[in-house]
């Protein structure tokens, strides 16, 4: 059992450094194309994979948590809050996957 709590520990760990940080930073060049939301952060990038061209991230809509994400962009744009934006480290095909967005204060 402890073996295999190790391992996982560990497997988060090399996983969460393919990933990127954005942020603390304003949501700017917001977008929605086709199926897919896609943005950038102002601020500083950390981790950022080799696949992101443009700086930008995304997301599919279709599902309430990605529907919850555009709602929270769509405000936090509106009232010049920052946020914080984590990634996958997946990108499709120059820009990186959300894995989750927070308030970056």
């Amino acid at each position: 059992m402890k073996k295999a709590f190790l391992f996982l520990t560990a497997m988060c760990f090399a996983t969460a450094s393919w990933a990127s940080t954005r942020g603390p930073g304003l949501i700017s060049d917001l977008q929605i194309e086709g199926d897919y939301v896609v943005f950038a952060v102002s601020g500083p990038a950390v981790d950022m994979p080799a696949c992101v061209v443009w700086q930008r991230m995304y997301f599919t809509l279709g599902t309430a948590s990605s529907q919850a994400k555009l709602a929270y962009l769509l405000s936090a744009q509106a009232r010049g809050k920052l946020v914080t934006v984590y990634g996958t480290g997946a990108c499709a095909p120059d820009h990186e996957e959300v894995r989750s967005v927070r308030d970056g204060e």
